[in-house]
């Protein structure tokens, strides 16, 4: 596969990957799968178990005591999803520091992505890619960092300020526009 010309490029970006970067990345996929179904989970149990707990005040005899057991079993299931959101973000960011601590002194993992009117090529180490922007299934916006879900579950991340030739508002404008679909904006 041969390179595009850099100078035809509308945008470039020279993303490294860091500790920082993947613990901002990491912290906005945990935000929107909490937002999709943990959310609601969570509040649909708070909220069956507030409705049991009332209705275990308000009634007597067997009603009240299964009322009662329904929603304390509800509000320690919330909990435990509770629990387990915390943990797994424990858990993550505990891994990405690890990680970080075993590659110290190694070559650091580089990409450069240059954005055409056609497609967008990746550059890398061990990489040439050209990609279509139909193959782009979602574009996030978290908090400053534009990330890029191909099909095929390819991730492609960068922080709009490592761009070397261009505007973030611009690329993300243009992304809008080429891949057909809003950037989603997430706050983290």
């Amino acid at each position: 596969m041969e390179q595009l010309k850099e100078q035809d490029a509308r945008f470039i970006v020279h993303h490294e990957v860091t500790e920082d970067k993947l613990l901002h990345l990491e912290k906005g996929v945990r935000i929107i799968g909490f937002q999709s179904r943990g959310r609601r989970v969570v509040t649909a149990l708070c909220l069956l178990s507030v409705f049991t707990f009332i209705l275990a005040y308000v009634s007597d005899s067997v009603l009240r005591i299964v009322s009662a057991a329904i929603g304390l079993v509800s509000l320690l299931l919330a909990v435990c999803c509770l629990y387990s959101f915390f943990r797994e973000w424990h858990y993550a960011k505990k891994e990405i520091k690890r990680q970080f601590a075993n590659l110290a002194g190694r070559e650091k993992a580089c990409w450069e992505y240059r954005f055409y009117d056609q497609c967008y090529e990746v550059v890398g180490l061990h990489e040439l890619s050209h990609v279509k922007y139909s193959y782009i299934g979602r574009v996030l916006n978290l908090s400053g960092m534009l990330v890029l879900v191909e099909k095929g579950n390819v991730v492609r991340y960068f922080m709009q300020k490592d761009l070397t030739k261009g505007d973030g508002e611009g690329l993300r404008q243009f992304l809008e526009k080429k891949c057909k679909r809003p950037v989603e904006t997430v706050r983290v």
